[in-house]
């Protein structure tokens, strides 16, 4: 660098390190042959030291896992306040399940016995007998109550054992056979009560359109259990109907078992041949989380 007449010179925003600053002087041409030298340290700012850039990075790294931790920390309280709520929830279920077992199941009881002895006493009556058959549904209503809000049979396994024992049983009173077609072993899935209901619903309605229109004499009950969904086919060998016709009748309830499996991210297909009715009744199994191991 050419410093000219100038006796200082000046170096901008040199980066901290060794340097050896030198100097030779000239004049008219002549230089001295050996140039003055200095040795020059140019310390760091305290940001730039080595240890200050290792104490930053720790920090930067200590201050990302506090923000993990304490996300963490949050999250947890957040699932256990959630399970704290299903736990209430579930026990408020159970108390109102005993409560309807309890008080509603044992006041019917208590009039069909009532209505029984009005019966053995004098001859039997038009109106008694219907008493009989109002209090029998009655009695069944309040046992499909009573389940849907019992938090205990919130599992696939019981959702389909209660199911398979309302058909059959339904269908042996209405005099027609019903062949059943199960799998062995059934997932230990958790479905909540929403989806249990709207299942049972649906299958509840589709046998007793089976009943009351459809004249057969046998119906085959099958359940499937994919890695995608429940599938439950209720097929029977009844005279049929055309859809489009009934629909033109107003009769709304295909429409309905669509829309109430529709709630629960399922779906309802139902097909007529000339012969025989089948119903698939869908419901997925990935809205339903897999259940936690029970512990003996």
């Amino acid at each position: 660098m050419d410093a000219g007449a100038g006796r200082s010179v000046e170096y901008a925003q040199l980066p901290p390190g060794e340097y050896r600053f030198e100097v030779q002087i000239g004049r008219q041409g002549l230089w001295n042959p050996q140039p003055a030298e200095l040795g020059l340290r140019v310390a760091p700012f305290y940001w730039q030291t080595w240890w200050f850039r290792s104490l930053a990075v720790l920090l930067l790294v200590s201050a990302v896992a506090g923000f993990m931790k304490l996300m963490e920390r949050r999250r947890m309280r957040q699932v256990m306040a959630e399970i704290e709520r299903g736990r209430a929830v579930n026990a408020e279920r159970s108390r109102i399940a005993r409560d309807l077992h309890d008080s509603l199941g044992a006041g019917l009881t208590q009039v069909n016995v009532l209505a029984e002895s009005l019966d053995q006493a004098n001859s039997p009556s038009a109106p008694a007998v219907r008493l009989k058959d109002r209090l029998r549904s009655l009695a069944t209503e309040l046992d499909n109550a009573v389940w849907i809000t019992n938090p205990a049979f919130d599992h696939l396994p019981a959702v389909c054992d209660y199911m398979v024992s309302h058909a059959v049983g339904f269908l042996k009173d209405a005099g027609i056979a019903c062949e059943l077609d199960l799998p062995p072993r059934l997932p230990a899935d958790t479905i909540s009560a929403e989806a249990r209901q709207h299942l049972f619903q649906a299958v509840k309605e589709t046998l007793t359109n089976v009943v009351r229109h459809a004249g057969a004499t046998r119906v085959y009950f099958t359940l499937t259990v994919d890695e995608d969904c429940v599938r439950v086919i209720i097929r029977d060998n009844g005279r049929g109907f055309d859809q489009e016709a009934a629909a033109g009748k107003g009769r709304h309830g295909l429409g309905s078992l669509r829309e109430r499996l529709g709630m629960i991210g399922g779906g309802a297909v139902i097909s007529s041949p000339p012969t025989g009715t089948t119903v698939e009744l869908l419901m997925p199994r990935h809205s339903v989380p897999p259940a936690p191991r029970r512990q003996e």
